[in-house]
């Protein structure tokens, strides 16, 4: 019998799927991988209390045995931005589009309660300072629920940056600094 199987365009998404997974998890316990280019920003929030540290997130990564916080910025509720991962290596916060996007953590539970106004007008500030280094329009500010759509992949869905995080409101109060130059 001939064990020949026709590869459908199915099964390399699949098998494409296999290899970023595999990587990612793998590229975690050696060095940290560059970024080459960035085509999006992940905006997500901790599913914690407000009262959660920077150094809390991290240790959490760390005992997942990452090499670091899988964040590029962390905002906590007092409005405070946090440097996480080198802008220049590539995270572990959007599965299927680490290699290509950078990761802003807020920290609160957005299913619960609202982001502080602090916090909002500091996520609003780092949104607009990223995309406009890195020459992104307004549409490649993404919430992490977005990703499982981006790559195609149910199993990926989620709630983030939950109900209270609304990209769409985040998008209008941030285009005025693109287009302004505010």
């Amino acid at each position: 019998k001939s064990t020949n199987r026709r590869v459908t365009s199915t099964s390399k998404i699949i098998i494409r799927k296999i290899k970023v997974y595999c990587n990612e998890l793998l590229g975690e316990k050696k060095e940290m991988a560059e970024l080459k280019k960035v085509n999006f920003i992940v905006v997500h929030h901790s599913v914690t209390g407000i009262n959660t540290t920077f150094e809390q997130i991290r240790q959490m990564h760390l005992d997942k045995g990452w090499s670091d916080i899988g964040y590029h910025k962390v905002i906590d509720y007092n409005g405070n931005v946090l440097q996480g991962r080198k802008d220049s290596v590539i995270g572990a916060q959007a599965f299927g589009l680490n290699q290509e996007s950078l990761g802003i953590l807020c920290i609160g539970n957005f299913e619960e309660i609202l982001p502080s106004d602090k916090q909002y007008q500091a996520l609003i500030t780092v949104c607009a300072t990223l995309l406009k280094r890195y020459k992104l329009p307004i549409e490649k500010l993404i919430g992490h629920k977005e990703v499982a759509k981006l790559i195609n992949d149910p199993s990926a869905a989620t709630a983030c940056p939950g109900k209270n995080l609304s990209i769409s409101e985040l998008r209008k109060k941030v285009k005025p600094y693109l287009i302004g130059g505010k």
